[in-house]
């Protein structure tokens, strides 16, 4: 019995450092997308005329889509602190995905990184 509880233990402890070590690649991924979406967003509300392949419903899409991506991102941080890893990483996959969208949408380059 002590070695199934040894063996149960180890292997929390090595999933645990698994999902800590993906939480740390997108902690150091997003913030990064995030602000680069926040400034490509800046840039075309000041700007009188959109690219040709944006139109306003786009922009206005893609908008929203960065107050929910700021929304979750703040979520799956406080998630993480926590110690709640795998409901931080599974919004964390929520703000990548919604991420790659709207950088998609406003015609930016998505990261290598972001398209795995």
């Amino acid at each position: 019995m002590a070695a199934k509880v040894k063996g149960f233990s180890a292997a929390v402890a090595a999933k645990k450092t698994e999902l800590t070590k993906a939480w740390t690649e997108q902690s150091q991924l997003l913030p990064n997308m995030i602000a680069s979406i926040k400034s490509r967003v800046d840039v075309l509300s000041k700007s009188k005329k959109l690219p040709a392949n944006l139109d306003k419903e786009k922009f206005e899409g893609a908008k929203n889509g960065l107050a929910e991506i700021d929304k979750t991102w703040g979520e799956a941080s406080s998630a993480f602190k926590e110690g709640g890893l795998a409901d931080a990483l599974a919004k964390a996959k929520s703000v990548k995905e919604k991420a790659v969208e709207v950088m998609t949408t406003l015609g930016m380059k998505v990261p290598e990184a972001a398209k795995s």
